[in-house]
């Protein structure tokens, strides 16, 4: 008797035991990797040092150069989509930059836009634009971009994309409690998170910078918030697994200070701006397929501002901190290893203009 109760007291250790082992696996695979930036030898100094194979992109409709337009984004073809400001409407041409077709056309009804504030591709080329005025998203199907159907979301998005599950991606920082939501095709949020620590500068950001999501397919996706300068890597289920940080905050590692407490964060005048430009914001995000990714950082001054990138790697390394984007330009999207960046039309004397013209750069990194 006494042999059996022995036994069984040790089963109940043993199990005892076991549970708690259990728990703290589950709580260890829960903890968030926190991972400082360290630099890769010297950092680069100049955008040449990094970004290589300089190409002008140029595009033909009419047998004239098209100019005053803005790319939205390119398939897996390497055809290129873009919406001209004269035409009003979506053009799509091949990787030669020669006119395609047109797609869809300003309006409220199927199939039609009013303004777009995101697009993307899934990986069947279809393409999704998303409309803020009406919080939807259009789907054009591949290969023609015909119509296909509209999917209404809940709320903003300010940042979205599509993960290999078929479901979006948002981030959003318009009058929502959690800022990172996913949602199925059907418009249905299956799980969200991201609350801000300070209310009153998310209400301040969310007029001024909208921030940016990456996705790394088949991984998850990096995420920056603008009030300083922290990475969030989540997988798709939106589980934070990594956060990236600097060892200390500085000009190029942004901390936005508390908003102040005498300035209504939904109003303006001059002394939000000079609150708003005492410091860089962390702007957007963009991956390259070899584990790299840029964080824009944007130097406002007023109406108008420089961006600037910082270049690392998925295990924090750093190898550019500041660097210049040339042209006076924006980076508007990532494909592979190479970088995309408009120069915007600009007046340079009373009759003369530069046109909108689209560069490509190759990332190089130096062995």
């Amino acid at each position: 008797m006494v042999k059996k109760n022995s036994i069984r007291y040790l089963k109940v250790i043993f199990a005892f035991g076991f549970l708690c082992f259990c728990s703290l696996s589950e709580l260890a695979s829960k903890e968030v990797e926190t991972i400082l930036f360290k630099e890769k030898g010297e950092l680069a100094q100049k955008w040449d040092k990094l970004f290589t194979d300089h190409t002008l992109i140029n595009f033909t409709y009419k047998n004239q150069p098209l100019s005053g337009f803005g790319l939205l984004g390119i398939n897996s073809k390497g055809d290129y989509f873009l919406f001209s400001r004269t035409e009003e409407k979506i053009m799509q041409f091949d990787n030669t930059g020669n006119f395609i077709r047109f797609i869809g056309s300003i309006g409220q009804g199927p199939g039609e836009y009013q303004s777009i504030s995101n697009s993307f591709f899934d990986a069947a080329d279809n393409l999704y634009l998303y409309d803020a005025p009406i919080r939807a998203i259009s789907i054009f199907s591949y290969p023609d971009y015909q119509f296909l159907k509209q999917i209404h979301l809940k709320s903003i998005a300010n940042k979205i994309f599509i993960n290999d599950e078929g479901h979006f991606v948002t981030f959003s920082i318009f009058n929502v409690s959690n800022l990172l939501k996913k949602y199925d095709q059907s418009g249905k949020i299956l799980v969200e998170t991201f609350k801000p620590e300070d209310e009153r500068l998310s209400l301040a950001m969310a007029r001024f910078n909208p921030g940016g999501l990456a996705n790394i397919p088949g991984t998850g996706f990096l995420f920056v918030y603008p009030d300083k300068y922290y990475i969030y890597l989540y997988d798709y289920n939106l589980t934070l697994k990594k956060i990236f940080k600097p060892s200390h905050f500085s000009k190029f590692y942004p901390k936005a200070e508390s908003f102040p407490q005498d300035l209504a964060p939904k109003e303006f005048s001059f002394e939000h701006t000079k609150w708003w430009d005492k410091f860089l914001h962390p702007a957007d995000i963009f991956f390259f397929k070899d584990g790299f990714f840029l964080v824009i950082v944007w130097e406002s001054k007023g109406r108008f501002g420089k961006d600037y990138i910082n270049l690392h790697d998925l295990n924090g390394v750093t190898y550019a901190r500041g660097l210049e984007i040339p042209h006076e330009g924006m980076i508007k999207c990532t494909r592979g290893n190479y970088v995309y960046i408009i120069e915007q039309e600009r007046f340079i004397g009373q009759d003369e203009f530069v046109p909108t013209k689209l560069h490509r750069y190759r990332l190089c990194l130096p062995q």
